[in-house]
């Protein structure tokens, strides 16, 4: 593949806060994740502090207590 066609792939912390930032939306295509496995690197810091620059507080406040009880579920929640 030629570097320069190359898409751009999603961090998987931004992954996650578009699929809890849509989640609300009419098509409701992202009201469910079946189930969800979090990479051994995934940092939950930089995911609240993206969530943390959505322009919208009542969005914003959505997508937190998203990450929030995700974290809480999450089985290295206590890492990063």
């Amino acid at each position: 593949m030629n570097p320069s066609e190359d898409a751009k792939i999603a961090v998987p912390e931004k992954a996650l806060l578009d699929v809890l930032y849509l989640s609300p939306s009419r098509t409701r295509l992202f009201v469910k994740l079946p189930e969800i496995e979090y990479p051994r690197k995934f940092r939950w810091r930089i995911a609240f502090e993206m969530a943390a620059k959505i322009k919208s507080r009542a969005r914003r406040a959505f997508v937190k207590k998203g990450l929030s009880l995700m974290r809480s579920s999450s089985t290295h929640e206590k890492r990063h």
